[in-house]
């Protein structure tokens, strides 16, 4: 027997109903759980009632929108989700049902903006207090308040304040310096959040809870978004952008999927590459021995981990450095040195300015820059050093293959003056610029633009030239969302060309803090001013070792496709035992008619190679529930779930 409640009223099917369901796998494909249209009559009471008679020219009343609709079969639930009207005549309603990830899409569809949602706004300290945010993260709070420079005006601007103390007498006696950062009264603050608190903020919105969330679990969670917009209104940070192009980046920047329950109103955020790990396990019964194996090509919507990665920088100076355009690579001379002051000194003594130089000790690879500095004798001369590039390099898997293209990327860095008083043991109080490394953005709303302001530098012909020279990318009208991380306030030690080591609240990109800029002439201060807490980078390999890579293997240029009576309903995140091979699936569908579920359905499979450990995880107590593996209950009872 078949039924369908909609707004929990038992709608009236025609007696040759025929309902096709169809459950994707949110791995595979952006949706869930849907069927296709099904039609309605208005012309019983019932259904007529349940429409409010929209079928009549006459009928003033709205028919509620996004009404829970639950489609039963054989006494198993089908499809949980909400109901979504196609169309009309006089005498029928045509409906589908949308669940999972399916309702998600039908929820946000292909316009909503993210500045219609009601995500809250960020509780801001008063005045005086916003200091206090500056050595904390999240989750601790949902935002921080780092300076940015953002065209020519300072955003969040905090100034360094120094007071000399003296102990005159006993083991501590010396004089000591007490630092703080100080607001400006008439200065502009607005919150950055962390892009964990967005995420939670626009499910939210949406009408879900998170129930699990594992990119909290990892570094990235100390991920802030920087932008310019003055609004404490989290959803106002992102003019433009809409809901799915949001939540679609998210998921290929982090490799994350949302897997959404429609009955309980939940969301699982999971990396992609811990989806099969302690899987559910299916073993299928009553499998046709007849199936279609067929090979294709490799779509291209299936999770980043397999997939070539490349960030949508803009064309600059700044950028090209941190990804040298492939132009430049095919030039350049590949060196291999061992250790920072053989990097150092090769640019120094041995360079003509064409090498890519990579330090075999960490990986970094240098290209030549250079300086003017005047020798004791106030003559000038310029000193060669090794400058650290494509730190935001593409990520290839695969030659022959397209990019998944990334458009929220790593923010700019530049060394903008911060004032600083120092008041002196004596009363004097006295006034001086330091250099501070700070985002950077080129613009922001109404303000104005300006070039990067690093310290100035003068370079002979080279690498370095080619690059403030020569463009080699499109350009790009896509607005962006930048990111940075925020742990804290951090000494900026060995990032500038003077010996500096007091602290400053740095927004970083990776574990050395700009590798972009002409390090201190001693070259060692990078050492002791380590940047990441747990090896958070935006470098896109440190980004695929810790969250796009799997354990598992999955065959995905060879489908097959199965038919199957077995009865029950199983987790299509299962690990399927089909003839003592293991399979994962993309899709199942269904169809059903007024007397239940009709014929054998139709699965579409790919094998899997997957330990013991992983795949076998059943009768394994983890949430209250026993895996069965496809054995009977004693309680007679299947757990579909």
């Amino acid at each position: 027997m078949t039924e369908l409640f909609i707004d929990g009223v038992s709608v009236v099917l025609p007696a040759a109903v025929e309902i096709q369901v169809k459950r994707e796998n949110p791995f595979f494909t952006k949706n869930g759980e849907y069927t296709y249209d099904i039609e309605l009559a208005l012309t019983n009471a019932v259904n007529a009632r349940l429409y409010n008679h929209l079928h009549r020219l006459n009928s003033i009343k709205e028919v509620k929108t996004k009404r829970r609709a639950v489609l039963i079969a054989d006494n198993r639930v089908f499809c949980d989700g909400t109901e979504v009207i196609t169309g009309w005549t006089e005498k029928s309603v045509s409906i589908q049902i949308a669940s999972g990830n399916s309702e998600l899409n039908y929820f946000i569809g292909s316009d909503k903006l993210v500045s219609s949602l009601d995500m809250g706004s960020a509780p801001m300290p008063s005045a005086g207090r916003k200091n206090r945010l500056l050595d904390k993260m999240y989750p601790e709070v949902e935002y921080n308040l780092p300076p940015v420079l953002a065209g020519e005006t300072m955003i969040n601007p905090f100034e360094l304040e120094y007071y000399l103390t003296e102990q005159k007498s006993g083991e501590k006696a010396g004089v000591y310096t007490e630092l703080s950062f100080k607001e400006v009264a008439d200065g502009i603050y607005i919150p950055m959040p962390y892009m964990a608190t967005v995420m939670e903020k626009m499910i939210q919105a949406l009408g879900y809870q998170i129930v699990e969330n594992q990119f909290t679990d990892t570094p990235w969670k100390y991920q802030l978004i920087i932008h310019a917009q003055q609004t404490t209104e989290y959803a106002k940070m992102f003019p433009g952008w809409t809901v799915k192009e949001f939540l679609e980046e998210v998921e290929k920047l982090y490799g994350i999927l949302f897997i959404i329950d429609s009955r309980k109103k939940s969301v699982r955020i999971m990396l992609s590459a811990n989806y099969y790990v302690a899987p559910p396990v299916a073993y299928l019964s009553s499998v046709k021995d007849e199936y279609v194996e067929e090979t294709e090509d490799e779509e291209e919507d299936v999770n980043i981990g397999i997939r070539n990665v490349k960030y949508d920088l803009p064309d600059s100076e700044y950028y090209k450095k941190r990804r040298l355009p492939d132009a430049l690579m095919e030039m350049a001379e590949r060196k291999n040195v061992v250790g920072i002051a053989a990097v150092h000194d090769f640019f120094a003594n041995k360079s003509n300015g064409m090498e890519l130089v990579t330090n075999t000790s960490t990986g970094i690879e240098y290209i030549r820059t250079s300086f003017e500095k005047e020798d004791i004798g106030g003559k000038p001369h310029t000193l060669y050093r090794g400058c650290p590039v494509n730190e935001y390099a593409d990520l290839v898997y695969d030659t022959g293959r397209d990019f998944v293209t990334l458009e929220m990327i790593p923010v700019r860095h530049g060394a903008v003056p911060i004032k600083q008083t120092t008041v002196q043991l004596d009363g004097r109080v006295t006034y001086a610029n330091v250099l501070r490394i700070v985002p950077v953005l080129d613009s922001a709303g109404d303000l104005t633009a300006s070039d990067e302001n690093v310290e100035e530098s003068t370079s002979s012909q080279g690498i370095e030239d080619y690059i403030k020279n020569n463009n080699y990318e499109d350009d790009t009208s896509k607005s962006t969302v930048y990111l940075g991380f925020y742990t804290g306030i951090k000494k900026q030690t060995g990032y500038l060309r003077r010996p500096d080591s007091d602290p400053y609240p740095t927004v970083y990109t990776d574990n050395i803090l700009n590798k972009g800029l002409i390090f201190h002439t001693s070259y060692s201060g990078m050492d002791d001013a380590k940047m990441s807490l747990a090896g958070e980078s935006m470098d896109l390999k440190v980004i695929s070792e810790h969250l796009y890579k799997e354990d598992y293997d999955i065959k995905r240029a060879k489908k097959f496709t199965f038919h199957c009576y077995d009865p029950n309903i199983y987790d299509i995140r299962s690990v399927f035992v089909i003839h003592n091979k293991r399979f994962v699936c993309k899709e199942c569908t269904y169809m059903i008619d007024a007397s239940g579920r009709k014929g054998a359905w139709e699965g579409v499979f790919y094998p899997i190679s997957i330990s013991d450990t992983e795949a076998l995880s059943r009768w394994i107590l983890t949430d209250g529930k026993w895996r069965d593996g496809g054995v009977w209950l004693d309680n007679g009872r299947w757990l579909d779930e």
